[in-house]
């Protein structure tokens, strides 16, 4: 279950697992959440006050892993035969020569066409913008066709925006009426994407990870968690 801990600016939301241990044990993964294990006699206040108590080294994690995702995210050659995650799909990349940048996409390609083969921040910017729209229409889509569950209860249409995160697939800001989704979902399985989706609205009527937050989201998506495992196991970046 997660819980979370407000530090002032930042807040860590972490995910809280009882089991047989002597310890509260902590672990950053490579995906950047936290992940927490204690003794079902440690109350939840002593967990939280753990988390505090080690802010400061689980900020240094999560900045260290987007770290190396910034770096290995870095421009790449962009050749043919490479390939690329297009919502949970592996495709293979052709790059060609022509009079305008385009990209185009088929059921098992992505055609990048550039005025210059030979200008790889040209290749990386064209594809970038392209993999942006492409998550911004298909999860706004996606958005919609979620959307009727939640305006039974008076919830209407957020507006979506997308950003670049380090921490997090996305948010919600129930005052602003906000859902933000992270870039990186272009390349997670669809049905991943639906959980995130599903998250962050049903935090619209439950502002919080109460247990009454995560009945909400089970009777909207009853196996949401083998969808997050899976989201989280992907670790996929753009």
């Amino acid at each position: 279950m997660q819980h979370s801990v407000n530090l002032g600016s930042r807040t860590i939301t972490y995910e809280l697992e009882r089991k047989a241990v002597k310890n509260i044990n902590l672990r950053i993964r490579p995906d950047r959440t936290v992940h927490v294990s204690a003794n079902n006699r440690v109350p939840l206040a002593d967990i939280d006050r753990f988390v505090a108590s080690n802010a400061a080294f689980i900020f240094r994690a999560i900045d260290h892993h987007y770290k190396r995702t910034y770096e290995n995210s870095k421009p790449q050659q962009l050749v043919s035969g490479d390939k690329i995650k297009v919502f949970g799909k592996e495709k293979t990349l052709s790059v060609k020569c022509g009079s305008f940048n385009s990209v185009t996409e088929t059921d098992e390609e992505v055609v990048l066409t550039v005025k210059n083969i030979a200008d790889i921040a040209l290749k990386n910017r064209t594809l970038s913008t392209w993999l942006h729209n492409r998550c911004e229409q298909t999860i706004t889509a996606l958005c919609k066709m979620i959307f009727p569950v939640f305006s039974r209860f008076g919830v209407s249409f957020p507006q979506i925006k997308f950003r670049q995160m380090r921490s997090r697939w996305g948010s919600c800001t129930p005052a602003k009426h906000k859902i933000t989704f992270n870039y990186a979902l272009v390349a997670a399985p669809i049905d991943c994407v639906e959980y995130v989706a599903a998250h962050e609205f049903c935090h619209f009527l439950h502002p919080n990870h109460s247990s009454t937050f995560y009945a909400c989201l089970t009777a909207v998506m009853p196996d949401w968690k083998q969808r997050k495992k899976r989201l989280n196991a992907a670790c996929v970046t753009i």
